[in-house]
Formats: structure tokens, C-alpha cells, sequence
């Protein structure tokens, strides 16, 4: 079970539907778009228990959540209170990089460490494995097109979050902050869009476990998100705060699309749909290239 995707708590109309993008369908038109409203739903987050709550009220939900993961007796916990909290701080510190145990491990350390330990390295993992296995944590696997390509194991896993709330909380962010920090706003926005994007994927017919991927190469080139379904069938997403930023995710897009067009191994070198989701925007709409632009908050399963 996720957190509530902005579809669930009514914050997206659904206009967009992910599962239509599949078959080549998008409508473009005005839209209306918020970015105070989307600071407010980064940090309220996606909790049920949240949803009718004022907004002073629900934003003591995360941090609430976070103590009681902390303060919980737990027997496979591979630390203490503080170590947890540390660990955590670390990775929202990190949020939207394929972080290394080996930063993990220095951002632990109360003195700095020269060169973490492989004994170090392996109690980061443990760290991860616990909060993954507690639904906190969860890993955004590499992807390639060709299915049997090395590249889908090889390529580190980015480690975020179920909810984009628990980064905020962990790093004291408001929605009043993130505002004037454009910069870690732009990060938790990224973490919302790919909640929805999990929970949206996860609810699609033909859709496998581990739908949501992202893309890196040796060449630079970086894609946010790629969802794959079983029949081979695969959509790129990037992913902007604003829509003046839609041109240089454009130009990845395409750069990743002409790449897989280019791998003879590629079971579909065309993908289905080419899509830059954004937080703010007057409209939504499709570019000469063929690639949509539209807000987080039309989107819907």
C-alpha cells in the first residue's frame, strides 16, 4: 500500500490518464497550476489519516509518523534511536542522486572518516534494508531497453521515498521554505511525481511489479522516470518544477529515444509515449517532436 496519490486525495482531476499515454491518447488544453498549493501537498503528504485535516495540523503528521518509527522497540533494528534518524537525514539529504553507501556512511559518522570500512558499507545496507522492508524507503532500479541488458542490474539504485513528506520532515522543510529554495522544492516535487507515478503504474493492466524504472548511461544522458509494461511497451518521463525548463528535458527525451531506435537488442525501440510532468503551467500540450508537457496535478491512473 502507498501513500495517497494526488488523484486519491482529489489535489489531480485525472484529466491525463497514464494508461491512455499507453495508447497514443492526450488532450492538451488551459490547465490551472499552484505552486504554493504543491509546496503545501509535498509536505502534507499522502497520508489518509491527514486528509481532512487544516493544513497547521496535518503537516505534524510526518514528523509524528517519523518519532514513532524511531522511538518503536524493534529487535531487527541495525541501530539506535539517533543512528535511525541520522541515516534517514542522510538520505533525504541525498534525495534525487544514486547516493553511495560509502557517502552514507561518512554522513553517519560524528567524526570524518577518510574511507568507510567494507564492515561500514554493509551496516548502510542493513540501514536501507530495514527502512525498505518498513515501506519507508523504496529503490528506483536502472533500465535498458534490451531486457536481458546488464545495465538493468548494474546501474545503482536511487534511494527515495514512499512519500515526499518524509524528506521534508526529516530535513525541517515548510511549505513557506520551499518556496524560497526552488532547489530541494525541485526535489520533492520529483519524489510526489514519482509516488503517483507507482501508484498509477501499479494500478495498470499489463503492468509488471517493479513498473517504474528511471534511465542513466555512460554518456551523461539521465531520464527521471521510464515505465515499462510486460508486452514490451515502454513511455519516458522527465520531470521540471517548471515549464521553463521544458526544453532541456525535451532534449533528453529525444536523445534517449533516438538511443534505444539506435540498439538492435531493443525489443520496442519506439516508445509509446514521451511525457515532461510538470508542477507549474498554463497549459498542457503537445510539442512538434511529439513529446506532452503536462502538470502533476492533471495526471491520474
Amino acid at each position: 500500500m502507498w501513500p495517497m496519490s494526488l488523484y486519491e486525495s482529489g489535489n489531480s482531476d485525472g484529466a491525463i490518464s497514464l494508461s491512455r499515454l499507453f495508447e497514443g491518447n492526450f488532450s492538451g488544453g488551459p490547465v490551472k497550476t499552484d505552486l504554493n498549493q504543491l509546496a503545501r501537498l509535498a509536505c502534507r503528504g499522502g497520508w489518509p489519516a491527514a486528509l481532512d485535516l487544516d493544513d497547521e495540523t496535518a503537516l505534524i503528521v510526518p514528523p509524528q509518523y517519523l518519532d514513532a518509527l524511531f522511538a518503536k522497540q524493534d529487535d531487527a533494528a541495525p541501530g539506535n534511536e539517533r543512528e535511525l534518524r541520522q541515516f534517514l537525514r542522510s538520505l533525504a539529504r541525498n534525495i534525487g542522486s544514486p547516493v553511495t553507501l560509502k557517502t552514507l556512511a561518512k554522513d553517519m559518522n560524528d567524526e570524518p572518516i577518510s574511507n568507510s570500512s567494507d564492515a561500514e558499507e554493509r551496516r548502510m545496507r542493513a540501514f536501507l534494508d530495514y527502512f525498505i522492508g518498513r515501506y519507508v524507503v523504496c529503490d528506483l532500479h536502472g533500465w535498458d531497453a534490451p531486457i536481458k541488458s546488464p545495465r538493468r542490474l548494474r546501474t545503482k539504485p536511487k534511494h527515495g521515498f514512499a512519500d515526499p513528506s518524509l524528506p521534508a520532515a526529516l530535513l525541517g522543510a515548510s511549505p513557506e521554505m520551499l518556496m524560497g529554495n526552488l532547489q530541494l522544492f525541485g526535489q520533492l516535487f520529483e519524489e510526489m511525481c514519482l509516488r503517483d507515478l507507482r501508484v498509477y503504474a501499479s494500478a495498470m493492466q499489463g503492468a509488471q511489479p517493479d513498473a517504474l524504472r528511471y534511465y542513466r548511461d555512460s554518456d551523461g544522458l539521465e531520464v527521471d522516470a521510464i515505465i515499462e509494461l510486460r508486452d514490451g511497451r515502454w513511455g519516458a518521463i522527465e520531470i521540471k518544477l517548471g515549464a521553463n525548463k521544458v526544453p532541456e528535458a525535451e532534449k533528453s527525451l529525444l536523445r534517449l529515444r533516438d538511443k534505444v531506435a539506435a540498439n538492435p537488442a531493443a525489443r520496442n525501440p519506439e516508445p509509446s509515449f514521451m511525457l515532461v510532468l510538470v508542477g507549474k503551467t498554463d497549459f498542457a500540450y503537445r510539442l512538434p517532436s511529439g513529446v506532452c508537457v503536462a502538470p502533476l496535478t492533471s495526471l491520474g491512473a
